[in-house]
């Protein structure tokens, strides 16, 4: 629907009373078609992928797409694939 949430974690991934998971809070969501590039820093660090920290233009889908997969890792593991005790200890992790 080109429509991109930008900001997919646990969070904002709750279920309902039948187990169904809805997508809230698009709060920082935009509107782009596949090709579209951005350039701006949005969602929580925690899930972004590794473009966004080097400040990079970044195709939408494909970063939508990282998110979910660190998403999936945590329902699995119940812990988090990397992490840092602040933004910039985050952004300089391999």
């Amino acid at each position: 629907m080109g429509i991109m949430h930008q900001d997919l974690k646990p969070g904002n991934l709750p279920f309902d009373a039948k187990m169904n998971m809805k997508i809230t809070d698009f709060g920082l969501s935009n509107e782009c078609n596949k090709c579209d590039k951005l350039d701006i820093f949005c969602g929580s660090p925690i899930h972004a992928a590794p473009e966004l920290f080097l400040g990079q233009n970044y195709a939408t889908p494909l970063v939508v797409e990282r998110s979910l997969g660190v998403v999936l890792y945590f329902m699995v593991t119940e812990s988090l694939s990397f992490g840092g005790e602040n933004f910039w200890e985050l952004g300089s992790k391999p």
